[in-house]
């Protein structure tokens, strides 16, 4: 048993905290004391979710960025708990993290790179996220392609840097089809769905555009999720005609079910560190069509669990739309990625390629 405190900028909802979640769930089912300190505060969070499963929660109260007390909060954290690993998710936090620690000895610093994009909105990023790393015993990259990106960048190295894609646990089976209801859709019509932050970075004009090019009458799609762009993306919707066709939910804390009644999973993202969400889609037995950027090919097995295209081009992505309207196509890409998923990215996989991570960091601090 060990304890393990996991720094992360928030605990919103998102990619990299749902990772963590089920993370130190699983570690504390394997008996570790698990502690999650969190920089921000946020009107939508986890925080329920991890009381739930054992781990003990700091708020750390940063406002803005720059501001000295949750520096000194986390300090006071990590020498009064005395933590085996300091685990830090995001750049935020492991920057906060790295401070933190000046002077503090004995604890294993580990950090995970969870996105494949600048570290910090500042001049000499780059060297900042280096001087970060310098002092972490091990990094773990969620996908091959966020390790060759920070590893292209000088700020990690080969040997300290390890590649841990995410699991996820199995789906408890259901027949329940209560989404499509919802939206007041038929249940033959075939309902591609989005679901995310809607954000520059998932490119969903581009998605809406692809849509409108598809120009079929019994095809619907669903944007679940919020964000700045909601406005803006419902102006273009307008403005291609096909706002009868298209809806937007707004957050919905319910995946599984959204999931269970989509037809087919559409990520038009320009870059993703992992897509967690994939996973989230497969485990569900539907079909991906997604764009072939970052580490999306590491996830979705082209033309077997799903269609990747290029990025930015709503006219590739409208041919692979097309494609998922046959029944027999959407049934045999959403099985295999079902498989796909309880095979390749099981969760009892990530706890162990983490805990050796762990593992061979402690060894080396204790040389």
């Amino acid at each position: 048993m060990i304890t393990v405190l996991h720094v992360i900028t928030s605990i919103e909802p998102g990619g990299a905290e749902h990772h963590l979640l089920s993370l130190a769930k699983a570690q504390v089912e394997s008996g570790d004391q698990v502690l999650v300190a969190y920089m921000r505060n946020t009107l939508r969070n986890l925080e329920g979710q991890f009381k739930d499963a054992g781990v003990t929660l700091f708020p750390m109260g940063l406002t803005w960025y720059g501001q000295l007390s949750p520096v000194l909060s986390l300090r006071s954290l990590i020498q009064s708990k005395n933590p085996n690993v300091v685990h830090a998710h995001l750049p935020p936090a492991e920057l906060y993290t790295r401070i933190a620690m000046l002077g503090v000895n004995g604890n294993a610093f580990i950090i995970s790179k969870h996105n494949d994009e600048r570290f910090a909105p500042v001049p000499l990023s780059a060297n900042l996220a280096r001087w970060v790393a310098k002092r972490a015993a091990a990094v773990i990259c969620i996908s091959h392609a966020v390790e060759k990106f920070w590893q292209q960048k000088k700020v990690i190295s080969e040997t300290r840097s390890s590649v841990v894609h995410y699991g996820i646990t199995q789906m408890a089976q259901t027949t329940e089809d209560t989404f499509k209801d919802m939206l007041s859709i038929k249940s033959n019509d075939v309902l591609f769905g989005f679901v995310g932050r809607l954000v520059p970075q998932k490119s969903l004009d581009s998605l809406l555009r692809a849509f409108s090019l598809l120009a079929v009458s019994n095809a619907r799609l669903v944007i679940v999720g919020d964000g700045p762009l909601r406005a803006k993306l419902q102006d273009i919707a307008i403005e291609l005609e096909i706002s009868n066709q298209v809806a937007f939910t707004g957050y919905r804390s319910d995946i599984q079910k959204v999931m269970t009644g989509l037809d087919v999973f559409v990520l038009s993202s320009n870059y993703e560190g992992f897509g967690l969400v994939l996973l989230e889609a497969m485990r569900a037995g539907k079909p991906v069509l997604a764009t072939e950027v970052s580490a999306i090919p590491e996830v979705v097995d082209n033309e077997t669990t799903g269609i990747l295209v290029p990025p930015k081009n709503p006219e590739m992505m409208a041919k692979a739309m097309k494609r998922f309207m046959t029944k027999e196509t959407r049934w045999r890409m959403g099985n295999a990625g079902k498989i796909r998923a309880r095979e390749q990215f099981g969760m009892s996989r990530m706890v162990k390629e983490t805990q050796e991570v762990y593992e061979r960091a402690l060894d080396l601090c204790a040389a």
